[in-house]
């Protein structure tokens, strides 16, 4: 894929990531509608089922369902590879999209601006960050990297971000548990948590009860 390509294909992710609000409604169900009509039309690795795929990842992840959306994109381009290749253009495009998605934005305490966390250290007591980005919506390399205690940061409040619990006591069921992180309350520390698993209500989680998921395991 040329740079020019890569960069129209980035413009592009941009695009439909910048100003992410979370909610549901039309756009959500027409967004899947029209993909599980293309797959059932046109079959599941048509390049035209693979775009309308995309998009309906995107309207997953604006309305707060990134692991959804994480999942979705995934399997799209395991699919785009397998019948298209890996040089194709809509195989870039959509591993553009899936890094996209995949980017765990976090603030700190300290000031409004946005970095990239990359991992944890130390037992997960201290994070790596990138940035800060100058535009909060957009991806890229830009920033320095550093590393922070892990108290120090705080997660995006206009995106939901996978986490996993662990050490609840009273709710040790949801223990080893993940899901989306979403209604972020910056001062208390605390967010609801949408779990994956069916059956699981949304729960109010203590900062201290989860860590971010980085990578999704398959299931």
């Amino acid at each position: 894929i040329s740079v020019l390509v890569a960069e129209e294909v980035l413009k592009e992710v941009e695009a439909q990531i910048s100003g992410v609000t979370h909610h549901h409604g039309p756009a959500l169900s027409s967004a899947r509608k029209y993909y599980e009509y293309c797959v059932q039309n046109y079959g599941a690795s048509n390049l035209y089922t693979i775009a309308a795929g995309r998009s309906f990842a995107f309207s997953l992840y604006s309305s707060g369902r990134t692991i959804e959306a994480e999942r979705l994109l995934h399997s799209l381009l395991d699919t785009s590879r397998l019948t298209h290749g890996h040089d194709h253009v809509d195989t870039a495009t959509t591993a553009f999209c899936l890094e996209a998605v995949r980017e765990r934005k976090v603030l700190l305490r300290s000031t409004d601006e946005v970095f990239i966390a990359l991992r944890y250290e130390d037992d997960r007591k201290s994070c790596v960050l990138r940035g800060p980005l100058t535009h909060a919506e957009r991806m890229g390399n830009e920033g320095q990297v550093f590393t922070v205690a892990s108290s120090d940061i705080t997660l995006h409040d206009r995106l939901a971000t996978p986490v996993v619990c662990h050490g609840l006591i009273q709710r040790a069921h949801l223990n080893g548990k993940i899901g989306d992180a979403t209604e972020v309350d910056r001062d208390n520390r605390v967010c609801k948590i949408c779990f994956e698993e069916a059956g699981l209500e949304p729960e109010e989680i203590s900062y201290d009860n989860f860590h971010i998921l980085f990578g999704l395991h398959p299931l």
